[in-house]
């Protein structure tokens, strides 16, 4: 039977008795035709001391010693090494733990790598040896010329990594290793992270210090190196293995989220193999203390990449906590300012603007009196700075204190780095909120093909600038490319981050406004219920950006005409938004002014003009009387007494808007002419004549200077303009103006139009003989 099993899943390999004995041992079940025997660290140390010594494995390679030693000495029983000496077992027991490697690594380095991670007093949690299924010993090396087929990868494969319980990874050159450009290693992380086993990462003593000596000065390198992985570009000895496991890659969890899974599964390793390091360091002078806080900032970096932004925040935190501890015994405090400028950058990413804000700004003091206004140091503040300036509604700040920073980096650096780009994405921000799309496609563009050329197109900052340009692509009407960035983007996010992480949900909250903007409303609401179902879960449900996702839904019933669910929604939204963000926080302005909409749809006018007219006072009081937002509210909010018949406080509101408009140096602006119309009807409606005729004239005037003397708006007005002037008995005024509308509606009308009979006939009126 077993004889019978291991062909099928092995088509053309020879069984051998001694393989059929080791899975018929109940010691030691095999998994399906998976042996489940390893073998101890001191065991792999006698093989290579019966074989020689250190000096006979110099240079070798695991295939060059599988080659010239370990089939030589498994030849007369064509089995594996460990079957050839389970009778030992003081080296050979049940594998508990498996070890994926690269064939290609020179066997010393694996060894060193297991001897550090595995010393050789180390017991497992049951107080025993670790045993290593390590396939260069486990697996048979006689004629393993046939790959396992598509049910052996999905099952027998996945049930053994499950029942030895661990995986630990061989990586070298950890910056590009080969394991994870090799699918069968591929694989195996995804069987790690499938079951639930522990993953983990061995390196040699050499690979280990350099690795931390590179993280520690360039906190991007593990994404780098993150980003040279694609399970769709790995490759393997046997083309028939890479055939077969992509079969099952394709049938089962697919690329993407394979990839996902292997990014999932070195993020936690590089979290815990920090905090490991930095819980076994004892502090006895200055270069264990800067040892500890710069692995701390390494963490920190991790935690804020990976969305755990309060996490990031504490490790910064415990890194100022250190040097205000140890003082200048150890030197600790000289260089605390760095620590508040990786601080400052957390608070942003977690929107704590304005403790951010502070932060930067005695960062900036700092620097220029230590380090002078034009170091790398000081500017890196400053774009910190000018970063919070647009975050909080102040575009304009930004883009003038970016501006400064760009050319003084490039004064600095030169063109090429990342100082320069990461200032290119920050105007870019500045003019999308200044609505100066073509500028910031401009900006987002140098951004992106900066960042892809220096860091890679899988790097998260490469990802931030793609999702900046489709922001800018969209307001410019071009929604097919905007919309293939973004999927672009989250897709790669969703590799690198996971599904729930802060920049995948915003991207998916970028493609739902999209989506809702097109008029795609079915659509969005798929995929805002993503972004809200994950951000809760990550941060809450009174959490800024959730309690704005909410909005986008509440707006999506909107324009599905849902307006009674729109307007529950709203009305539990603001709630929550007065309560965590204040009444006049921008978010909730905004809720504010969409639930006016719903209330309108409703006709619910009552309710409609108490919220506009509170939304109006909290603008003018954070935003100020002259902001165009403000100005907005004023005209809606006339237009809606005007709707509920209280003209009184429509035209209030209107002369107010005027005035605003005269003073910010629109007053030759459309929206004026509007609001000079209506206080001419608000005045006619509360019979006060002469007011009336004059919101018409001067509208009328206004008009003939913006439009032209034929334009429908204008011969709107100038038949109201006559009326006023009839309605005060002036009718040499209002016959003169009514001719001149009479004519110009003829022309761009037509005889037969409404508009054109009735001027036709209030003239006629005038001359009732003729």
């Amino acid at each position: 039977m077993i004889s019978n099993i291991r062909n099928h899943l092995f088509p053309g390999k020879k069984v051998y008795p001694e393989e059929i004995n080791c899975l018929n041992d109940e010691s030691d079940k095999a998994v399906g035709n998976f042996p489940l025997l390893g073998i101890t660290l001191k065991g792999i140390l006698k093989f290579v001391e019966e074989s020689g010594g250190e000096v006979v494995f110099e240079g070798l390679t695991t295939t060059d010693v599988c080659e010239k030693l370990v089939k030589v000495r498994t030849k007369k029983h064509l089995c594996s090494f460990c079957n050839m000496m389970k009778e030992d077992t003081s080296i050979i027991r049940r594998a508990t733990v498996f070890i994926s490697h690269a064939w290609k690594f020179k066997f010393l380095n694996v060894l060193n790598a297991l001897q550090r991670h595995f010393p050789v007093d180390k017991l497992d949690s049951n107080g025993n040896e670790y045993v290593l299924w390590f396939d260069l010993f486990s697996n048979n090396q006689h004629g393993l010329d046939a790959p396992p087929p598509f049910e052996w990868w999905c099952d027998t494969f996945m049930t053994a990594i499950k029942t030895l319980g661990r995986v630990v990874m061989i990586m070298e050159p950890w910056e590009n290793p080969i394991p994870l450009t090799r699918v069968w290693c591929l694989w195996e992380v995804y069987c790690a992270s499938n079951t639930k086993c522990p993953f983990e990462v061995a390196m040699s003593v050499e690979e280990s210090k350099r690795f931390r000596h590179t993280v520690r000065r360039d906190y991007h390198a593990f994404y780098k190196m993150l980003g040279t992985v694609d399970v769709h570009k790995s490759e393997a000895w046997n083309p028939l293995d890479k055939s077969r496991i992509f079969e099952v890659i394709t049938q089962t969890v697919g690329f993407n989220q394979l990839n996902a899974k292997v990014f999932e599964c070195l993020r936690d390793w590089i979290i815990r193999d920090m905090t490991s390091y930095i819980a076994s360091v004892i502090i006895t002078g200055k270069d264990e203390l800067l040892d500890v806080i710069d692995c701390k900032k390494v963490l920190g970096f991790l935690y804020s990449n990976m969305g755990l932004y309060r996490e990031a925040e504490i490790a910064y935190e415990e890194c100022i906590a250190l040097k205000k501890r140890f003082g200048e015994e150890y030197g600790g405090a000289s260089d605390l300012v760095d620590v508040m400028y990786l601080l400052a950058t957390a608070l942003s990413q977690n929107q704590k603007q304005e403790k951010a804000e502070e932060y930067y700004k005695e960062c900036v003091s700092i620097y220029s009196r230590t380090v002078g206004d034009k170091s790398r140091q000081t500017l890196g503040a400053k774009c910190g700075l000018a970063s919070v300036y647009i975050n909080t509604s102040r575009p304009k700040e930004g883009q003038i204190l970016y501006l400064e920073i760009l050319q003084s980096f490039i004064d600095l650096e030169g063109e090429k780095n990342i100082d320069v780009i990461t200032c290119l994405n920050g105007l870019g921000a500045s003019c999308l909120a200044l609505r100066n799309f073509s500028e910031s496609e401009d900006y987002y563009r140098r951004c992106y093909e900066g960042y892809k050329e220096l860091l890679g197109d899988r790097h998260p900052l490469t990802l931030t600038s793609m999702n900046g340009l489709a922001s800018a692509l969209w307001h410019l009407n071009k929604f097919d490319d905007a919309m293939k960035l973004r999927m672009e983007s989250v897709n790669v996010q969703k590799e690198l981050f996971g599904n729930k992480h802060p920049e995948v949900i915003l991207t998916l909250y970028n493609i739902s406004v999209d989506l809702r903007n097109q008029q795609k409303f079915d659509e969005a609401e798929t995929v805002i219920q993503e972004c809200i179902a994950g951000q809760i879960e990550t941060h809450g449900e009174k959490h800024p950006l959730t309690l704005r996702m909410q909005g986008e839904l509440a707006s999506i019933y909107s324009g599905q005409k849902k307006y009674e669910q729109a307007a529950t929604a709203f009305e539990a939204i603001l709630a929550l938004e007065k309560e965590v963000l204040g009444k006049s926080h921008e978010t909730t302005l905004w809720s504010m002014a969409q639930l006016c909409d719903v209330y309108w749809n409703l006709q619910r006018f009552q309710e409609l003009v108490v919220l506009r007219k509170e939304c109006l006072s909290l603008e003018k009081e954070e935003l100020g009387e002259e902001h165009d937002n403000t100005r907005i509210t004023m005209l809606n909010v006339a237009g809606e007494c005007m709707r509920i018949g209280d003209y009184i406080e429509a035209k209030k509101f209107y002369e107010e808007f005027i005035a605003a408009q005269l003073r910010v140096g629109e007053g030759e602006d459309v929206r004026t002419a509007r609001a000079m119309e209506a206080v001419g009807s608000a005045c006619w409606q509360l019979g006060l004549k002469e007011e009336s005729k004059d919101g018409f004239v001067n509208c009328l005037s206004l008009r003939r200077r913006l439009l032209g003397d034929k334009h429908p708006d204008t011969l709107n007005v100038m038949f109201n303009a006559a009326s006023a002037w009839w309605n005060l008995g002036k009718m040499k005024d209002a016959e003169q103006l009514l001719d001149e509308c009479l004519k110009g509606q003829m022309e761009v009308f037509g005889m037969e139009d409404s508009r054109t009979l009735n001027t036709k006939r209030t003239l006629e009126s005038l001359h009732p003989s003729s």
